[in-house]
C-alpha cells in the first residue's frame, strides 16, 4: 500500500498539467501551427492564382464601388512605405518570426485565443516573405477597397491575404490583451514566523 506522504504533490501553480509552458503542449502547437499553415496556404494559393489568372493591370470589379481585384507588385511595406528595402524586410520579417516563436514557448499551454492570434500573424508575415524572397524582394497585391468619400478614397492601398491575416492577427492580439484571462501569482508567500511560546511569569 503506496504511503500518502510519498505522494509528490504540486508546489505551485505552475506544475499543474493545464498551466505548463505552451512549447511542452502539443494541443498549443496545433493551434498554431494548424492555423499558420491554412493562412499561408490560402494567401499563397490567392496570390499564385490571381497572377496566373488576372489580366495584369485590368481591375475586375466585384461589388461596384466597393471590392476589386487588380494585380500589383509592391516593393515596400503596408501603405507604400519603405520602397526599396527588401533587405530590410527580409530581416524584419525574420526577427519578428523569432519573437513570435519565443513569445510562444513563453505563454500558458492554456491561452488558446493567444495561440491563434499568433498564429494568425505568423501566417500572414511568412507569406509575404516568401514573396520578398522569392519575388524579386516584392510583395504579390491583389485586393483592392473601391469605398470613397467624394473624391477620397478610403483605402487607396492594394493589399493581399497576408496583409488580412495579420491584421486579424493583431485584432485577436489587441482583444485577448484587454479580456483575455489573467495570470495569478504562482509566488507562495512566505509562512509567517511562529509567535514565540506565552511564558506565565
Amino acid at each position: 500500500m503506496t504511503n500518502p506522504r510519498e505522494i509528490p504533490l504540486a508546489s505551485s501553480v505552475e506544475d499543474a498539467p493545464d498551466s505548463r509552458p505552451a512549447w511542452y503542449s502539443p494541443y498549443a502547437h496545433i493551434r498554431l501551427w494548424l492555423i499558420t499553415l491554412v493562412g499561408l496556404g490560402l494567401d499563397l494559393g490567392s496570390k499564385q492564382w490571381a497572377f496566373s489568372s488576372l489580366v495584369s493591370g485590368r481591375r475586375i470589379v466585384l461589388i461596384s464601388n466597393v471590392f476589386s481585384l487588380k494585380t500589383s507588385l509592391n516593393k515596400g511595406a503596408l501603405f507604400g512605405l519603405g520602397q526599396n528595402q527588401a533587405g530590410l524586410f527580409i530581416f524584419a520579417s525574420i526577427v519578428a518570426f523569432a519573437l513570435v516563436i519565443y513569445v510562444f514557448a513563453r505563454s500558458s499551454s492554456r491561452h488558446g485565443l493567444f495561440h491563434v492570434s499568433l498564429g494568425f500573424i505568423l501566417g500572414g508575415a511568412v507569406g509575404n516573405l516568401f514573396d520578398r524572397i522569392f519575388i524579386g524582394g516584392q510583395v504579390r497585391d491583389f485586393l483592392s477597397i473601391d469605398v470613397a468619400v467624394g473624391r477620397f478614397k478610403l483605402w487607396p492601398w492594394i493589399f493581399n491575404g497576408a496583409d488580412v491575416w495579420l491584421v486579424i492577427g493583431f485584432v485577436l492580439l489587441m482583444f485577448y490583451s484587454f479580456f483575455g484571462p489573467k495570470e495569478k501569482s504562482s509566488q507562495i508567500e512566505p509562512e509567517r514566523e511562529s509567535s514565540p511560546p506565552f511564558i506565565s511569569g
